[in-house]
């Protein structure tokens, strides 16, 4: 079948080819901590010759790990499983598993928001920004959880993106958290993480989410776990995870106002006696109060009576 124009995808049928495309997108995502698990893949020789001939199709050098190479490549695979016709599954449907998936190009995605979008705007946050780092990133990571099924899985992203300012100390990187839905990808949080107010060694989401955190976070206890940044995380819990985010006195310092970011779900795992073993895919507790002097610093406009704005915990 000629689906594709290199020869490796030639005399293949249409789910060979899917699952092909499926695995060499997955070799080139820039997120290799939270790598797509692709179940019955092809052997590695077979994918790195596809790829292989994919570089030579799009003349792009056997060494060229650029992003914007690897963009190229990742764009044309996700136009080719666009092109794919399977016997049993509809494009939507398709388009929608690899959305979950995490493998369709950012700019595939349609870009809507959740309810936190009130609260990011509040502090100068643009949606125009958040959804240009969303489709067009500097370096984005789509969080696999270690325990959860699908169906509990938040589906959590994170997307990175430089953004120049008049004055250069001005200048930010903007980590947007989002959560996709098949073809959607919903923002939920975005911050402004300064370069001359947070020690950053790089643009990779982990590390921007981390540093972020050294400098804004506070410490929590969740279950049986006291933390500033949980990732991938199991805990043992009392009772549902999502009772114990929103109450206030986990939160051990309350001085101020916190805004709480939250995805995971409690696992079908149970622990000794009556414990729920839960996954923190991604959880941390900001001290709004120290963010805002940072925004007013670098002369962000704010609205009005922030304050009202964090009374209430919310999460994915």
């Amino acid at each position: 079948m000629n689906t594709s124009d290199t020869e490796i995808f030639k005399n293949k049928d249409s789910r060979e080819v899917v699952k092909l495309l499926t695995a060499v997108a997955t070799s080139v995502l820039p997120n290799p901590q939270g790598q797509v698990v692709v179940v019955d893949r092809p052997a590695l020789e077979t994918v790195q010759q596809a790829l292989r001939d994919i570089r030579h199709h799009l003349r792009v050098a056997p060494d060229d790990n650029s992003f914007s190479s690897l963009s190229k490549i990742y764009e044309y695979l996700s136009d080719q499983l666009t092109k794919v016709s399977m016997a049993d599954v509809d494009q939507g449907s398709l388009k929608i598993r690899l959305g979950n998936r995490g493998t369709l190009h950012p700019r595939q995605y349609e870009v809507t928001f959740g309810k936190n979008i009130e609260r990011v705007e509040s502090l100068g946050g643009r949606k125009s920004h958040m959804a240009e780092a969303v489709t067009n990133p500097d370096t984005v990571l789509h969080i696999t959880p270690k325990l959860l099924n699908d169906d509990d899985d938040p589906k959590a992203t994170l997307s990175v993106k430089s953004v120049r300012t008049k004055r250069a100390e001005d200048e930010f990187l903007l980590l947007v958290i989002s959560q996709r839905f098949g073809v959607r990808q919903q923002i939920q949080n975005a911050f402004r993480v300064y370069k001359t107010d947070v020690r950053l060694t790089g643009n990779d989401p982990i590390e921007v989410v981390t540093s972020f955190v050294d400098r804004y976070g506070v410490k929590f206890r969740l279950g049986d776990t006291t933390s500033r940044f949980l990732y991938r995380e199991a805990v043992k819990m009392d009772r549902p995870v999502l009772q114990a985010v929103f109450d206030p006195t986990i939160y051990s310092e309350r001085d101020h106002h916190s805004w709480v970011v939250f995805a995971g779900a409690d696992t079908h795992l149970r622990g000794s006696e009556a414990e729920i073993i839960a996954e923190a895919v991604l959880m941390f507790v900001i001290d709004v109060d120290k963010y805002v002097a940072t925004l007013r610093k670098h002369r962000v406009p704010l609205a009005p009576e922030i304050e009202k704005l964090f009374t209430e915990t919310i999460t994915f």
